[in-house]
């Protein structure tokens, strides 16, 4: 079988790979790019003749139209996709409110987590220190509401940002600005070791992502569960499908704020930890190598 992977090159580059800055979609490509080779298929990811026709081509997305192939899936995993308005043989969503806002039939299939950051778990971690590593993008102006609430409460914590659009490329814009305030350490975006590293040894995630609505899986969310850290998310859509059994939703800023000070006092072995096993690499490729040959 001869596939094609078509992951937008604005996005991925070797400048990129080489210093470990890849978006979450980024991975997963490179991933499965690796594992459909191991299984001793063809798999290209630049077009090496103009006339080649491959059995099937997978989309980031929205679909290359300089890519030919007999079968066309398209991997939606944002909401920018053209799953919607374009043609494909097969869509692949992330999750179910994801497959949902395409409004189209197709099959849901997870993003997954890396396996190498089970290499990052410890017991060590900082006291009172809370991260989010999603995008500030989409969560920044309710995350200073947060502060604010803990703030008048006098309640002792650090608050570590990651992430931004820069993620995705250098052309890309920021929206936000981080102010200058002695609880908030923005560190900017990450290569993933430092980010895993980071994660790992803070004491609670926390994303409060209430105003924004472009959230269709939220992987770090998943990254932070498997690393042993209880997470804090909104009372809503993906995240209630994503991590049905976490115990800590919140749906407004009081509730999040609530939260926290519950557990910033609080041993990070004490608190709940949601199950994550269905989101395993291990299990997730060999999933979406079945429906492409069945596709066949």
């Amino acid at each position: 079988m001869k596939i094609f992977l078509s992951l937008d090159n604005k996005c991925l580059s070797e400048d990129k790979i080489s210093s470990g800055i890849l978006g979450g979609t980024e991975r997963f490509f490179l991933l499965l790019e690796k594992m459909l080779l191991e299984i001793g298929y063809k798999v290209d990811t630049t077009i090496k003749s103009k006339s080649e026709i491959y059995d099937i081509a997978i989309h980031s997305n929205v679909k290359s139209k300089e890519v030919k192939s007999k079968k066309h899936v398209c991997w939606a995993g944002s909401f920018h996709t053209d799953a919607s308005t374009e043609e494909y043989d097969l869509i692949i969503a992330n999750s179910k409110h994801m497959l949902q806002s395409i409004n189209k039939p197709g099959i849901v299939i997870p993003a997954y987590y890396d396996p190498e950051i089970l290499d990052f778990l410890t017991d060590d971690y900082r006291e009172r220190t809370i991260i989010t590593t999603s995008n500030p993008n989409r969560h920044l102006v309710d995350t200073l509401k947060v502060c604010d609430e803990l703030n008048k409460k006098e309640i002792t914590y650090t608050w570590l940002l990651t992430g931004g659009n820069k993620l995705y490329g250098e052309h890309f814009r920021e929206h936000f600005k981080v102010p200058d305030r002695p609880e908030i350490n923005y560190l900017g975006v990450l290569d993933r070791p430092n980010q895993l590293q980071l994660l790992a040894s803070s004491h609670i995630y926390c994303y409060p992502n209430l105003s924004d609505q472009s959230e269709t899986l939220c992987v770090s969310a998943i990254e932070a569960t498997v690393l042993g850290l209880p997470v804090i998310v909104p009372r809503k859509e993906p995240f209630l499908e994503v991590l049905p059994d976490n115990p800590y939703f919140a749906s407004d800023i009081n509730e999040f704020s609530e939260i926290l000070q519950v557990l910033l006092p609080m041993n990070r072995k004490k608190s709940y930890l949601c199950d994550t096993e269905k989101y395993k690499a291990s299990k997730i490729i060999p999933l979406l190598v079945q429906e492409l040959t069945n596709l066949i």
